[in-house]
């Protein structure tokens, strides 16, 4: 995967059977600085990628031949690709599908309708490209499971408007959501939501878990308390 390396131009492969689809995402990339190379199947996909070697695979879940956790599978099954990472976009939310295609290799599972600038965000996070809005902090989360009413504490540590990663001794599952609460340092108030695991990744300590939240239903005066928070954070 790409380190810091700024000099270099990044190549993205972008996959979908909509041309306009494409065209649109294809602009919007190559305005940002990326090269950006197109596929419409899976077959193109593996043939691209082992011509460009691109920094990033952003395709669509839904495509002929070979779904997107296939195509994935195959990526990831290829010594020279492995190291390439995956973004898949589905036309509609489905658990099963995104443990599918998480168990295959992607970094990311996004839904459509995809804002351009989520889409970005996440690209810029993926390839370790600086985004200040995304910083790193240390607070304490109150988790909340809703109906059995049980509460822990975790840990967060990166903080955005789009979400955190948190860090648990509890195990959390894809596509769970519980409520959340958290009081951001600086600022001293208090942020309450709803968070949704959409990944989770292993963490080099016994016991203990890390998954990526992504906030819902936060109120306005919650993402005003995390925009002021970061602003203050990174200057």
């Amino acid at each position: 995967m790409p380190a810091e390396n700024h000099n270099k131009k990044l190549k993205i492969l972008l996959v979908d059977d909509v041309k306009l689809f494409l065209e649109v995402e294809k602009t919007f990339f190559l305005r940002r600085g990326y090269e950006v190379f197109i596929a419409h199947s899976g077959d193109e996909v593996l043939a691209m990628a082992r011509e460009k070697f691109p920094d990033l695979i952003l395709m669509d879940y839904e495509m002929p031949g070979m779904n997107g956790d296939e195509v994935c599978r195959a990526v990831k099954a290829d010594p020279k690709l492995r190291a390439i990472p995956v973004i898949i976009i589905s036309q509609h939310y489905s658990k099963e599908i995104l443990e599918r295609c998480l168990q295959a290799g992607c970094v990311d599972y996004l839904t459509k309708p995809v804002d351009q600038s989520v889409i970005l965000r996440r690209v810029s996070e993926v390839l370790n490209i600086s985004d200040r809005r995304h910083i790193r902090a240390t607070v304490m989360v109150t988790i909340d499971r809703g109906v059995t009413k049980t509460q822990f504490l975790g840990k967060a540590l990166n903080i955005s408007e789009s979400g955190l990663f948190l860090e648990t001794t509890r195990p959390l599952e894809i596509g769970s959501s519980f409520k959340i609460s958290f009081l951001l340092p600086r600022v001293e108030q208090r942020v309450t939501g709803t968070g949704e695991v959409v990944r989770l990744e292993g963490i080099d300590s016994p016991r203990t878990y890390g998954a990526g939240l992504r906030f819902r239903d936060l109120s306005e005066r919650s993402l005003e308390s995390i925009r002021h928070y970061v602003k203050l954070e990174t200057g």
